[in-house]
């Protein structure tokens, strides 16, 4: 789902850390469920939990899941949209996977964000670009997205949720109308931000995430 914590304000977010749900393919088929489960695992064990905040587009989808079967988390902010995958989607999943099972030093060249590499210092973009994952779960991973569709169940979602999302520049999300159409109580607030929201614009994910829980205490 990707990871968030806010501290040194009045209030502290927590979302789960992707790499965490590792283990999972050494046991069961990543899907869906099987994250589901696992971050089920920790909002059961979480105190006054009221926020879960998703920082990737699988997560989003996990996020809206957990929405639809559980009362526990009355807020959600996703820094994606996602119903079910698209066409497109397929298509550059395949082509990563075709990287992936050559071994290609290409991969990673392939997975970095052009807004990323528009924006970021010139000293850090090869560094960046050499830091990216290309392991098992990785490829579980993209593997899942292929099959990704929750559209059964955003019906059922009666969480308030932010949308806060950029110019999606890898990835196609739901359309915004089709999105709002099937989620109640939905906002959007758009961000300066590419695919890697969370990783181009820490501090404007934040900003965007305090003063909308501000002002849903308010309301």
């Amino acid at each position: 789902l990707g990871s968030l914590a806010l501290r040194g304000t009045h209030r502290r977010y927590t979302a789960g850390e992707s790499n965490g749900f590792t283990n999972i393919i050494e046991t069961r088929t990543l899907t869906v469920d099987a994250l589901t489960d696992q971050v089920m695992a920790v909002i059961n064990n979480a105190i006054g939990m009221n926020l879960l905040i998703s920082l990737d587009i699988i997560g989003a989808a996990v996020a809206e899941y957990i929405a639809a079967i559980s009362e526990r988390v009355p807020t959600l902010a996703l820094l994606a949209r996602w119903i079910t995958t698209e066409g497109s989607q397929k298509l550059r999943n395949g082509v990563w996977r075709k990287f992936y099972e050559e071994k290609s030093e290409a991969i990673r060249y392939y997975m970095a964000s052009p807004n990323f590499v528009r924006n970021a210092d010139p000293n850090m973009i090869e560094a960046a670009i050499a830091a990216l994952p290309t392991n098992k779960f990785i490829a579980s991973h993209t593997g899942l997205n292929d099959h990704v569709d929750v559209s059964n169940i955003t019906g059922d979602v009666s969480a308030t949720i932010l949308v806060a999302t950029g110019a999606e520049d890898m990835m196609p999300q739901a359309p915004l109308p089709g999105f709002f159409g099937v989620v109640p109580d939905t906002h959007y607030i758009e961000t300066s931000t590419g695919h890697g929201t969370s990783m181009e614009r820490p501090t404007e994910v934040i900003q965007v995430i305090d003063l909308f829980t501000t002002q849903l205490e308010r309301s």
